[in-house]
């Protein structure tokens, strides 16, 4: 079971980045979109953007727990992985 020991060690190399509070997720999604607008300085901008993808690392993997990974040829690792470039494709295109 190689591809849950590989979660079980991602898991661990996230544990120690809190995750998001609804509230802090509010304030950084304000934030992108004040810089969206112009009105934010470009170390702000990525600073709230960096943030954001550590704080919705743990999603990935909820999701995976939570779904069992069925019907899916994707280890669990890939699907998280997955799960996280889908954020940072969303993040981009904002």
């Amino acid at each position: 079971m190689q591809h849950l020991s590989d979660l079980r060690q991602y898991v661990a190399d996230i544990s120690s980045i809190p995750r998001l509070s609804h509230e802090e997720a509010h304030h950084l999604t304000s934030r992108l979109a004040d810089a969206w607008q112009g009105a934010l300085p470009s170390d702000l901008v990525e600073q709230a953007r960096h943030r954001l993808i550590e704080g919705y690392l743990w999603l990935g993997v909820s999701l995976v727990k939570r779904s069992g990974a069925r019907l899916c040829t994707l280890s669990p690792l890939d699907l998280v992985q997955e799960g996280t470039l889908g954020l940072l494709r969303a993040l981009d295109r904002s």
